[in-house]
C-alpha cells in the first residue's frame, strides 16, 4: 500500500527547506530578469512551465487523464543530472493519487486557478500550443500557498491499488502511451528546442540542485 509522503520535486531529500527556497526565489526572479522570452510569463506560469520540463519547483504535477496517470504509475524515473530515463515498474502494484484542490477560482491570468490553500495552473490553457509536452500530458500544476510547504499529503483523497500486470495490459500498445508520444522530442516540440536554447545550465552544481531541460531516452 502507498504510504509515502508527496513532496515538490525542489525539497526531495533536504532538511533546510527556508535557505532552499530563498535561493530558488532568487534564481526565478534572475531568469525571468534575464531571460527575454521568459519575461511574458507571470512566475506563476514560468514556475509550472520549467517543471514539466525538467526543472524543481514547489509545484507537484498532476494530470487529468485516466491513462496518462496510469502510464506514469506503470514507469519508473532513473535521473542522471541532465538525462531522465523511464523504464517498466516491476513492483507487484502501481498506484494512482487521487489529489484535491480549493483552487476553483478563474484568475485574470489564462489557466491559472486560485482557491485559499493552493494554486493550480492548466497548462494546456496557460501555454502556447507550441509547448506540445503539457498538452500531450494533459497536465495540470499544483501549489500550496504558503511560504514553505513541504509535504502535500494531506490532499490526497484517493488511492487507486492496480496489479502492475493487468495495469500494462489495459494500456496495451498504443501510440499515445508512449516516451515519444508523452515527451515529444524538440523538433516537434517547438516550445521545448527553445527551452533548450534559453535555459541556463553550465553549472554542475545548478543541475544537481534544480534539475534541467531534461533530454529524455527510452
Amino acid at each position: 500500500m502507498y504510504n509515502g509522503n508527496l513532496i515538490p520535486s525542489l525539497y526531495r531529500g533536504c532538511t533546510k527547506l527556508e535557505s532552499i527556497t530563498v535561493k530558488y526565489n532568487q534564481r526565478m526572479n534572475k531568469l525571468k530578469a534575464d531571460i527575454d522570452s521568459f519575461r511574458q510569463y507571470d512566475r506563476c506560469v514560468l514556475e509550472p512551465l520549467l517543471q514539466h520540463y525538467g526543472v524543481k519547483t514547489t509545484y507537484l504535477d498532476l494530470v487529468d487523464n485516466v491513462w496518462v496517470a496510469l502510464w506514469f504509475a506503470l514507469h519508473q524515473t532513473i535521473n542522471s543530472h541532465e538525462y531522465v530515463y523511464y523504464s517498466n515498474n516491476t513492483n507487484p502494484y502501481s498506484y494512482i493519487l487521487l489529489v484535491a484542490t480549493d483552487a476553483i477560482n478563474i484568475s485574470d491570468r489564462n489557466g491559472v486557478y486560485e482557491g485559499a490553500t493552493t494554486r493550480l495552473v492548466d497548462l494546456r490553457k496557460a501555454l502556447p500550443s507550441y509547448f506540445l509536452r503539457p498538452h500531450a500530458q494533459h497536465a495540470y500544476m499544483l501549489k500550496k500557498k504558503g511560504r514553505v510547504e513541504s509535504d502535500y499529503s494531506d490532499l490526497i483523497i484517493g488511492i487507486a491499488k492496480i496489479p502492475t500486470e493487468l495495469g500494462f495490459k489495459w494500456i496495451g500498445t498504443s501510440e499515445f502511451l508512449t516516451v515519444s508520444a508523452l515527451f515529444p522530442a524538440a523538433y516537434f516540440d517547438t516550445g521545448y528546442k527553445i527551452l533548450l536554447k534559453k535555459y541556463p545550465e553550465d553549472e554542475q552544481g545548478t543541475i544537481n540542485q534544480y534539475g534541467s531541460i531534461q533530454i529524455l531516452t527510452d
